[in-house]
């Protein structure tokens, strides 16, 4: 079977990502219990299972996309409640899968399409990615107005209170206010207060008009329009909540079937589905019978599942992983990534601490031997720049290798311990300064490599480990002591999570020079202009490295594999601005073929 690798990126969690790569390989005993076969795996084994091995049978792979048969996916984020206004949405993750928004990427537009996005890290800014789902299509009339013209004719899972009927404007009304009402909402407690809509109401059966403050309307058209999740009112008026799964109701192509906590999740094909697959018109989506979305209790467990063809897909591995699954198993299809979430070492700078002089972190970031990072740390399966935004296909009006950049930028990422000691002698630091990093337990390898560089330079740098449960109070409080592993959202760099105070993500806790100014110029333009977005990121792209507000570190590449039997994958993972698990709507199996390779 033909292999094939591409070199672009993808949406993956860097926590995550780091917990894979410091379990490596599995080293103990795991048993994998998934579907009718148990399997059991061993250390240093590479057969594993009862791999039925079907002889002198060609492996056909069949083209046209096929109805019928069961994915066996992982469930992506948690779910651990499934009303997403009573709770974080982060902790409803079934509805990334099984609810959908009003506007999102354009699938038509993609790798099984024209191939003008790759969907690995969002979309860009570029609202040409983008096209309507709930609602057909969108305007904006003025500076302060949104407008959905909801798609007639979707209807909700035909499911008691709700039973099958038409979704309308007033059920988006209902949850545009709902989200920005209830004090236990995401839209409610991340939105600042200036930020939130001014009205919203229904002009007639199909028609929403939002309005919003001038510097947000962009802003707010992707939090509306993209994370924002479609329901009904009645599963809240009737039960009070959607707090139990049976309640949830929704449009999308997967419906709620079954769910055990920790274990796994079980999706059913809706019937009633309104899309139709852009790439074969006269086909109703979705294809697959069922989706099981199992949980593991470790990632050897998981690696183990995968290897013996009870997970059809897996992402986020490091090259080490990797390279141990294409031995084991040759068929598997494969793409080398980024993360999504590039890691940046960061020191406040909201108190009397020596990060506030920029001396002190044009010091830090040269006393790191970054090229030796990549070509010993990561054996040479990483790059040296991943910030503001990566070596993505969808960025490319927006990247530029390093030696394009200024020498101000230049300088950052050359290893020369001498120079940094004279620039902290010139900031008032001839002897060094101790200070402290707070990390868990899964950052502590990483950061003792950077502590022995620092140790040149005499900065004495303190890892304070913390339990994971700890560790993730400090860094959503941000309450950290001086400094702090932070993560950069590399897909979306117009938001500046990182770079404005007010964003849980800043860790500096200061306003980085200018991108105050350039967030609210990006959201005066997204919608509207996306070459005016592109210019705005890549024109301060510059002075953002050049700030020097974190220590810039090499990204290491994180690879996604997938067996031949899946169809329709690519690797997607951001299907527009906040989806990252639409694209499971537009997948297929093939059955016979996962049959004759022994599975």
């Amino acid at each position: 079977m033909k292999k094939r690798i591409i070199w672009v990126t993808m949406s993956c969690l860097m926590a995550l990502s780091l917990v894979i790569a410091s379990c490596g390989p599995a080293e103990e005993e795991a048993e994998v219990g998934v579907g009718e076969e148990e399997v059991e795996v061993g250390e240093g084994e590479v057969e594993v299972g009862e791999k039925k091995v079907v002889e002198e049978e060609e492996v056909v792979v069949s083209g046209e996309p096929k109805y019928g048969g069961t994915l066996y996916l992982l469930p992506g984020l948690p779910t651990y409640q499934f009303d997403p206004f009573l709770n974080m949405f982060i902790s409803c993750g079934y509805q990334w899968i099984s609810v959908e928004g009003l506007i999102g990427g354009d699938w038509a537009k993609g790798p099984a399409g024209t191939g003008e996005a790759d969907f690995l890290n969002s979309f860009g800014g570029r609202m040409e990615l983008m096209t309507g789902w709930l609602a057909e299509s969108w305007d904006i009339p003025d500076d302060e107005t949104m407008v959905f013209h909801i798609r007639p004719g979707i209807h909700f899972w035909d499911k008691p209170p709700v039973n099958g009927r038409e979704l309308t404007a007033d059920d988006v009304v209902w949850c545009i206010n709902r989200a920005f009402e209830v004090p236990t909402s995401y839209f409610y407690s991340f939105t600042m207060a200036g930020e939130k809509p001014t009205s919203v109401k229904a002009l007639d059966k199909y028609t929403v008009e939002v309005k919003v403050k001038p510097e947000v309307l962009g802003m707010m058209l992707l939090e509306i329009g993209d994370r924002l999740y479609i329901y009904p009112p009645e599963p809240t008026e009737v039960y009070g909540g959607m707090h139990d799964w049976q309640h949830v109701c929704a449009t999308g192509a997967w419906m709620l079937g079954d769910f055990v906590a920790d274990s796994s999740i079980t999706y059913v094909r809706n019937p009633n589905y309104w899309q139709y697959d852009p790439i074969h018109p006269e086909n109703r989506l979705p294809y697959p019978d069922r989706m099981v979305c199992i949980s593991f209790p470790d990632a050897s467990t998981m690696q183990a599942a995968f290897r013996t063809g009870k997970l059809d897909e897996l992402g986020m591995q490091t090259y080490e992983n990797f390279e141990l699954f294409m031995q084991q198993c040759p068929d598997l299809e494969y793409i080398q990534t980024y993360p999504d979430m590039p890691q940046v070492l960061v020191g406040r700078m909201d108190k009397d601490l020596p990060f506030n002089d920029i001396r002190v972190r044009q010091a830090l970031n040269m006393a790191v031997n970054k090229q030796e990072i990549i070509d010993d740390y990561y054996d040479g399966y990483a790059d040296m720049l991943s910030y503001p935004v990566c070596n993505a296909k969808v960025f490319e009006g927006i990247y530029r290798p390093l030696e394009e950049y200024p020498e101000s930028v230049q300088m950052l990422f050359e290893y020369n311990p001498e120079r940094a000691k004279e620039l902290l002698t010139e900031a008032g630091y001839p002897d060094g300064f101790k200070t402290v990093v707070q990390t868990s337990s899964a950052g502590a390898d990483f950061l003792s490599l950077l502590k022995e560089y620092f140790r040149v330079i005499n900065v004495d740098m303190e890892i304070e480990t913390l339990e994971g449960g700890a560790m993730m109070g400090v860094s959503m409080g941000r309450t950290h002591k001086e400094m702090i592993m932070a993560i950069t959202k590399s897909s979306v760099p117009y938001f500046f999570l990182t770079e404005r105070k007010e964003q849980m993500d800043c860790k500096c806790m200061v306003d980085i020079p200018g991108a105050v100014e350039v967030y609210e110029a990006i959201s005066r333009a997204m919608g509207r202009d996306d070459e005016e977005v592109i210019r705005i990121v890549r024109d301060i792209a510059p002075s953002l490295l050049a700030s020097a507000w974190g220590v810039w570190l090499p990204v290491p590449y994180t690879y996604t594999m997938w067996w031949p039997w899946l169809h329709n994958y690519y690797g997607v993972q951001d299907l527009g601005y906040c989806n990252q698990f639409a694209h499971r709507t537009y997948l297929w199996m093939d059955e016979g073929l996962k049959k004759s390779m022994g599975y």
